[in-house]
């Protein structure tokens, strides 16, 4: 299950890039290549989607 993500930046370029870094710091996957959309009304505001990183399995 997915979950909505905000990020707060100016750009689009950086709020995926912040996105990429919250994914990897908490062990989450992006959904959508990373892509964000800007939340309407805020020009500093961006949503993302990320879900928890698959488990692997001990070999």
């Amino acid at each position: 299950m997915d979950t909505m993500v905000t990020v707060h930046a100016k750009t689009r370029e950086a709020a995926e890039k912040l996105l990429a870094e919250l994914c990897a710091n908490n062990d989450l996957l992006p959904v959508a290549g990373g892509r964000v959309s800007q939340v309407l009304g805020r020009d500093d505001r961006w949503m993302g989607r990320a879900e928890p990183r698959p488990e692997r399995e001990a070999s």
